[in-house]
């Protein structure tokens, strides 16, 4: 996953969030406002859909906020989400492995323990 696709899953639908909570709206009030359902919001907001520019001009009229801040306001910096780009990359059976060997690992004997 490149940059631009790790933004467009991860970051933006955390911004969207992040607007949405800071105006104190449900996502039922924010899809009525911008005349969508609700299905099609919960979508934007784990990254599973795109939207238009004619779209973001309605998100800022909406949050009242210019278009830099919908598309670049991020209240974490890259490491407090770098582990989450990289779970969210893969599939949940990838996951499930990676905890189970990480639990193995922290069960396994040390080199000092008989």
């Amino acid at each position: 996953m490149n940059e631009r696709e790790k933004y467009n899953k991860i970051i933006f639908p955390d911004n969207l969030k992040h607007w949405r909570e800071d105006s104190q709206l449900l996502q039922e009030e924010v899809a009525k406002k911008l005349g969508i359902t609700v299905e099609e919001w919960k979508r934007m907001e784990l990254g599973e859909k795109e939207m238009s520019n004619t779209f973001l001009i309605r998100l800022c009229q909406t949050f009242g906020v210019s278009s830099d801040e919908i598309l670049f306001y991020h209240k974490k910096s890259f490491m407090d989400i770098a582990p989450v780009l990289s779970m969210r990359t893969l599939a949940e059976e990838e996951q499930e492995k990676i905890k189970l060997r990480k639990e193995e690992a922290n069960s396994a004997p040390t080199a000092n323990e008989p």
